[in-house]
């Protein structure tokens, strides 16, 4: 790891991706914060929601998960995975289990990349709405 200290990680051609490495640690302690209080919030909020609505609580709050470690982008390699990893552990553990949502491979959606840029840009709806459908709740 040594050799990647200073680094410039990113996604050519999207500027949104990715920071100066200097800025790395101090974005990801910021995201570890987010998703312990996310997670905080879903123990307090999913147990008294109504059935239907307790997934849409939980795929809520992991796309701004998911796309926030995505935007950071840490690594050099690795980071859809991991963040892949993210999303579908915090669902497990509300009782969610994927039905096509992978780890590895990538997700064989075609529009899995624009779903991500256009909820960076704000525009959430489509890959909320793509992540809930991947998912189902356990028996």
């Amino acid at each position: 790891m040594k050799g990647l200290i200073g680094y410039p990680v990113g996604i050519d051609g999207d500027p949104m991706v990715g920071m100066p490495a200097h800025l790395v640690a101090e974005a990801m302690a910021g995201l570890g914060a987010t998703i312990g209080n996310g997670i905080a919030a879903l123990d307090h909020s999913v147990p008294n929601a109504p059935p239907g609505h307790r997934l849409l609580l939980c795929v809520e709050m992991v796309c701004d998960i998911f796309v926030s470690f995505l935007t950071i982008h840490p690594y050099v390699d690795g980071n859809g995975h991991t963040a892949r990893y993210v999303l579908w552990t915090i669902l497990s553990r509300f009782g969610f289990k994927t039905a096509i949502f992978t780890i590895e491979p990538r997700p064989l959606e075609k529009n899995y990349s624009q779903y991500i840029a256009t909820y960076r840009s704000g525009q959430k709806l489509d890959l909320v709405k793509w992540v809930l459908g991947c998912f189902y709740t356990a028996p």
